[in-house]
């Protein structure tokens, strides 16, 4: 038996659907999520953090799962001058107070972590040009 297919989409209930410009596509990629810090100060520290891991990665770290701030900070004293232990050590400080603490996290600490994770940045770029 065949259907009048006038009749079968008379019966079928359509859903209300419209394209609209604003609407994003399956086929367009989504913005990376690291390429500006985040308003929230705790968020900015940890995204500091993690651009401070990319430069150690790109030195030739390898991030375990199981590592922690603490390993990360001793490993990371075999790419950086001795000159800058005090740095990572402060970059240390800095995120375990965002990461793990319930304490306030200060746009100061931004400025800080910020200034030292340009610091280390400055130096890998030194590292790179001395390769």
């Amino acid at each position: 038996m065949r259907l009048n297919p006038k009749c079968a989409a008379a019966e079928t209930p359509r859903l209300p659907f419209r394209s609209t410009i604003t609407e994003k596509r399956s086929f367009q990629e989504e913005a990376p999520l690291d390429l500006f810090p985040p308003a929230d100060p705790r968020k900015a520290v940890r995204y500091y953090y993690r651009q401070f891991l990319k430069i150690c990665r790109r030195h030739g770290y390898v991030l375990e799962k199981s590592d922690n701030s603490a390993i990360v900070e001793h490993s990371a004293k075999y790419i950086f001058r001795p000159e800058n232990f005090s740095i990572l050590s402060h970059l240390r400080q800095i995120y375990i107070k965002a990461r793990y603490s319930e304490h306030h996290v200060t746009d100061q600490d931004v400025e800080q972590i910020k200034k030292d994770y340009e610091a280390l940045k400055q130096e890998s770029g030194e590292l790179d040009s001395r390769m």
